[in-house]
This record gives structure tokens, C-alpha cells and sequence, in this order.
């Protein structure tokens, strides 16, 4: 029979990282979970547009020419969409 040749240990061993995935998930769970959502109070105050009156707009189809050094050229069909 052959000799049996001893494998020299390279000093460090290997760390599996399959579970590595799993552990991150968990942790993000828990962080959810735990962490506590402030109130705070807003420093810019938005004003949304308001509208006096409603106007129906023409819903026309229209389809596109062509684009040419970013200019977009549109036509209209004159039909309505349904």
C-alpha cells in the first residue's frame, strides 16, 4: 500500500459564511422592531395649490414625430379617448 501523505494545517481556519445571510436578516429584524420612530415637527410649512374651478381638458391622442437634439415634435389626431 501507498503512503498516506499528513496535511499540514494552513494556521487559520476557513469561516463558513452560509449562514451569513440568515444572520443578517435576523439582525435587521430586531433593529426594525426595536427602533422608536420620532415625532418631529416640521421646520418648512408646504402650501399645496388651490383650485377656484374645475375645467374638463381635451383628452386628444397624440403621437410623437420625431426627437431631434432634444426638441420633441407632437401631433395631434383630433380624436377623443374613451
Amino acid at each position: 500500500m501507498g503512503r498516506f501523505k499528513e496535511k499540514k494545517s494552513s494556521g487559520i481556519p476557513k469561516i463558513s459564511t452560509a449562514s451569513l445571510p440568515d444572520i443578517m436578516f435576523i439582525l435587521l429584524c430586531f433593529f426594525m422592531v426595536s427602533t422608536t420612530m420620532r415625532e418631529t415637527t416640521l421646520i418648512v410649512k408646504i402650501r399645496l395649490p388651490q383650485a377656484s374651478e374645475v375645467q374638463k381638458l381635451a383628452n386628444e391622442l397624440r403621437s410623437v414625430k420625431g426627437v431631434r437634439h432634444g426638441a420633441l415634435s407632437m401631433t395631434s389626431t383630433g380624436k377623443d379617448i374613451e
